[in-house]
């Protein structure tokens, strides 16, 4: 799965940004998340490999068939980030 994203997404103050920031802000884990931290988690959060695979297929153009549900993406999303956290840090986060 490979949610679709386009160029603009990647300005900054714009959608991924945004989201990266947030999620610097949220982080439960008791080590900081740094802002690249951030972007590469959500890339894979969003099916690619690291952020610059994201961003090299940001101007791609996807069929609008191949878009996944809002759940699979949530669900992709979140296990991105518990891949990132030790075990440890799961107990000791929302």
């Amino acid at each position: 799965m490979r949610v679709p994203v386009h160029p603009n997404d990647l300005l900054r103050n714009t959608a991924l940004k945004k989201l990266a920031k947030e999620l610097q802000k949220q982080w439960g884990g008791p080590n900081p998340l740094t802002h690249t931290s951030a972007l590469e988690l959500l890339a894979q959060g969003l099916g690619y490999s690291d952020y610059q695979d994201l961003a090299a297929s940001a101007s791609e153009q996807m069929p609008a068939d191949t878009f996944p549900s809002q759940s699979a993406v949530k669900q992709a999303l979140m296990l991105a980030i518990k891949a990132r956290m030790t075990p440890s840090e799961w107990f000791s986060s929302s």
